[in-house]
């Protein structure tokens, strides 16, 4: 095949405009050209392979095909940045190749939704991450983490979700994640499982916070408290708890109730002003409905916002 010439009498502005746009609105045919076309690879690669989400099994096999393809190891760990997984997608060869191509990865989000996660095995490969965002249980940390503390290192920001079936208390898994994460800045949490989650969440960070326990270089937690951990009954209490309100004792805590979802509105606006009122977020971010996967992005544009304080 013969190579296309961008041409010298377009504008790099233009052209960069052009591909940034055709790999947003059409990433596979995007990943096939660019594997074809060597012209445009220097071009197109950081904008194509900077983000990649492998969210549905055909976009996880056209990747692993590009790696097999392409058969360049430091190619995808030098450009490959942010990294978005839903393992249950991929077989367990294809997940293994993965982790090994993309060593260079800062931002990384996880969804554990089947019995393999190609992190347990990599994650030695993964000591530099700064960004970490977990699905479903963060008793994944006591489960496997605390035996790849080196993954954990270096982390700043992390968000994470205390799910119903935790096989430990929210306390200890807390606690760990402090162990774990010496260097954390920022801690995003969503919780389901407390008794009375918002007021027991901030009374013991602040016991924790007197006690010593929290890492010196925590500067903000976010905690977001589900209306499933109040209890049906108890839903109709939280007026008073659903707007932001930072610890009386701790200025770097934030807490927030979510309304129940079928009031999208309503979430929304607690959404917006959660990220305005307590340094976690920008405005723009666009409407977001008020279910499971648009709280997952909440906590991952939270993670990766420039902006934070």
């Amino acid at each position: 095949m013969t190579d296309l010439s961008l041409g010298p009498s377009l504008p790099v502005e233009l052209v960069e405009a052009i591909l940034e746009t055709g790999a947003i609105l059409h990433r596979k045919l995007a990943l096939q050209f660019c594997i074809l076309s060597k012209s445009i690879r220097a071009r197109i690669d950081p904008i194509l392979y900077h983000t990649v989400v492998i969210d549905d099994h055909d976009i996880g096999e056209a990747f692993q095909e590009a790696i097999r393809l392409r058969n360049d190891r430091l190619f995808f760990a030098n450009t490959v940045k942010i990294l978005v997984c839903k393992w249950h997608c991929l077989s367990e060869a294809g997940g293994q190749l993965i982790i090994d191509a993309c060593t260079g990865v800062y931002g990384l989000t996880e969804c554990l939704d089947s019995a393999f996660t190609p992190l347990r095995r990599g994650a030695a490969a993964f000591s530099h991450l700064r960004y970490l965002t977990l699905g479903n249980d963060s008793c994944a940390f006591l489960d496997y983490y605390s035996c790849a503390s080196a993954l954990c290192a270096n982390l700043t920001r992390l968000s994470t979700e205390i799910g119903w079936m935790s096989r430990f208390p929210p306390d200890d898994i807390i606690l760990s994640i402090f162990t774990l994460c010496p260097n954390i800045t920022h801690l995003c949490f969503q919780i389901r499982t407390w008794d009375t989650a918002d007021s027991c969440a901030q009374k013991a960070f602040d016991e924790w916070d007197r006690a010593g326990l929290l890492p010196s270089t925590l500067r903000r937690v976010l905690v977001i408290a589900f209306p499933e951990a109040y209890g049906t009954d108890n839903a109709l209490q939280l007026a008073d708890l659903r707007r932001p309100h930072d610890s009386n004792d701790n200025p770097r805590m934030a807490f927030v109730a979510i309304k129940p979802a079928s009031n999208e509105a309503s979430a929304r606006r607690i959404i917006a002003r959660t990220t305005r009122d307590n340094a976690f977020g920008a405005a723009g971010w666009g409407n977001l409905d008020a279910n499971r996967d648009d709280f997952y992005d909440l906590t991952d544009k939270i993670l990766d916002n420039a902006h934070l304080n």
